[in-house]
């Protein structure tokens, strides 16, 4: 990877019923912004798999005097198949008044959507707001939903506090016997399982959850934090297979002789895996992503390919379509794949369908995975939110896969930058910054927000040299090939030569991934949450060329660490040459993993830290005499 910003990428299929939002380690100790939250969250599971949900909620908060932090509440529906309404709502003043919130402070609006998802929805938002909410005072809130038609999927249903304060949450499922759902609740949850009067209940009891707030990146909650789910669902080819079943079709004659002519018109001439990437390119480029969800299953199914072609738009399962289409017409076999993209690493304990969210290609004759949605990333390039992931290849017969692991073979990075020091302290230098495919979009889309003028002077400044430059984008000859950013600067006033002893930083120039910006990464509280650092392999090789007059002093000393996490290894020499002394510097930062759990904290930990301290390091100079 690139040290750039990691991509947290949400492109959700559908919404994912989550009972408690998160925030936001470890344990809060400052209690006195936090709210008292108590809820009941009642299922009633009807024979023919429609249910009614009844979600009770009181706040307050934790020290007299304090007002609430959320003095407004909201939740969504589809009119079609749901309903929604609130059945109690009231205000508790301090002195024990209560002021029920009357029929005008409660909003029925069309649900935005996602800023993730651009598209369209057919949802409607309620909006409760409550009235005098002052200091001391307590909200109390019940929803009732009904959902009137079975879902795709029968019952999926996830409970968690994600990483807020729980102090009391009971979570109740009734249900005939006869239907056979199975749930899972991790340790620390108080749980009965019960059948009584021709009814079963299921009850999961949260209790005493402190706020968690992580100071560093972290997988998703759910992979660290309490849980509770259940689900109807047998098995992970089960949901595959209700995918196939309500989604596989065959296009119509004439759409059919549609695909043909595009397909022959963007491939030409190339075969296999050239072709695919060729019909990948012109996905990206031609059809933008836009979700419109306007019945419950358009979260699922894909429209006509014929549609999406006149329509210019679809989501990641419609550019999948499209995409599927072209390639069999080229006599190329694809797959659709079913995957979380996000932070979400860890297979669910149960095959409970939310935990996907986006759908991706698989073409099995060549054991290549590819991602059209990723609107910059090339061909076959698939990035940390979804490498090593368990997916579910949709099929007549679906089964589980797992995408190829981010590796350091994968993910690299490799800077050649040479920097010549002037007798006035100025430097000019020249860089070449080669990116694997893998890591191509994270420059790409760095350059296409900041423009090439404002990302090369960025770097520059964060290693202190201020001038003038230009930075060119090389982009790959084919999909297979590096991306390439070449850069030319010259930085006034970078050295002060006019001491005898000089002291000359070795982290310098055009270098997106400084070995110092990983200094946030040192922690000293990754006990519970693990951290999400990337897999990657990161190499320098710098040369400097010193003025005549001017020598080495000292130079820092070789550094090699490695283990379980990777490895570092930093090695910095002179040599005297006829334009005067040179100093190389080699180094390199290996990551072998995306996510560290605590335990393997600690050995990331020492690379981080030796690599953060060769980034400080200088090259000493003198003036005249003998170096080193």
């Amino acid at each position: 990877m690139s040290l750039l910003p990691w991509r947290a990428k949400w492109l959700a299929l559908m919404l994912v019923l989550v009972s408690v939002a998160g925030s936001g380690q470890a344990f809060a100790d400052d209690e006195e912004d936090e709210d008292a939250y108590r809820a009941r969250h009642e299922h009633i599971i009807h024979a023919d798999l429609t249910y009614d949900e009844v979600y009770t909620v009181d706040r307050k908060p934790l020290n007299a005097g304090h007002t609430l932090g959320d003095t407004s509440s909201y939740e969504e529906f589809s009119p079609d198949t749901e309903s929604l309404e609130v059945t109690e709502a009231w205000v508790t003043d301090a002195d024990g008044t209560r002021h029920e919130v009357r029929p005008q402070d409660i909003f029925t609006r069309s649900a935005p959507q996602a800023a993730n998802e651009p598209g369209f929805n057919s949802k409607q938002r309620i909006t409760v707001v409550f009235p005098r909410v002052g200091p001391g005072a307590e909200t109390h809130l019940q929803w009732t939903f009904r959902h009137k038609q079975p879902e795709m999927f029968g019952i999926n249903l996830f409970e968690g506090p994600g990483r807020d304060r729980v102090d009391d949450l009971v979570v109740t499922i009734t249900l005939p016997p006869s239907l056979p759902l199975k749930w899972h609740a991790d340790p620390g949850i108080i749980t009965t399982d019960t059948v009584k009067d021709g009814s079963r209940e299921i009850t999961a009891h949260f209790k005493d959850i402190p706020t968690m707030n992580i100071g560093y990146n972290t997988v998703a909650n759910s992979e660290f934090r309490p849980r509770f789910m259940a689900t109807t669902l047998q098995s992970l080819t089960d949901y595959g297979n209700r995918i196939f079943a309500a989604s596989e079709t065959t296009p119509t004659p004439q759409d059919a002789a549609r695909v043909k002519a595009l397909a022959d018109s963007i491939a030409g001439d190339k075969k296999g895996l050239d072709a695919a990437a060729a019909i990948h390119d012109w996905i990206q480029q031609n059809v933008a992503y836009a979700a419109v969800y306007l019945n419950p299953n358009d979260g699922w199914v894909e429209h006509p390919v014929g549609k999406i072609i006149d329509n210019g738009y679809g989501d990641c399962k419609d550019q999948v379509a499209l995409m599927r289409a072209l390639l069999a017409a080229r006599g190329i076999r694809a797959e659709r794949v079913v995957v979380n993209w996000g932070d979400r690493f860890t297979p669910a304990v149960l095959p409970i369908a939310w935990q996907f969210n986006h759908v991706i290609i698989y073409l099995p004759d060549f054991a290549v995975f590819d991602n059209p949605t990723d609107q910059t990333a090339p061909f076959a390039a698939i990035d940390e939110g979804l490498s090593g992931k368990q997916a579910v290849l949709i099929a007549k017969n679906s089964r589980t896969v797992r995408l190829p692991p981010a590796t350091p073979a994968t993910f690299w990075d490799r800077n050649e930058s040479t920097l010549t020091l002037s007798p006035d302290g100025s430097i000019a230098g020249e860089a070449e910054v080669s990116a694997s495919p893998a890591n191509a979009e994270d420059y790409e889309n760095s350059i296409k927000k900041q423009g090439k003028d404002n990302f090369l002077h960025r770097f520059l400044a964060n290693n202190n040299q201020e001038g003038d430059g230009s930075l060119s984008l090389h982009d790959p000859e084919t999909w297979r090939d590096p991306l390439t950013l070449k850069a030319r600067w010259t930085a006034q006033n970078y050295v002060d030569l006019s001491e005898q002893d000089i002291f000359l930083p070795l982290e310098s120039g055009f270098d997106p991934n400084r070995l110092t910006a990983l200094a946030h990464r040192i922690r000293n509280d990754v006990h519970v949450a693990p951290m999400l650092f990337n897999a990657f392999s990161n190499q320098w090789h710098f040369t400097w060329t010193l003025p005549q007059g001017i020598t080495v002093k000292h130079l820092p000393a070789p550094v090699h660490i490695a283990n379980k996490a990777g490895r570092f290894d930093s090695e910095v020499t002179s040599t005297t040459t006829e334009k005067g002394q040179q100093i190389t510097l080699t180094r390199s930062f290996i990551s072998n993993r995306t996510v560290y759990s605590p335990a393997e904290y600690p050995d990331l930990r020492e690379l981080l830290t030796a690599a953060v301290k060769s980034g400080h390091a200088h090259a000493i100079l003198t003036r005249g005499g003998q170096g080193e």
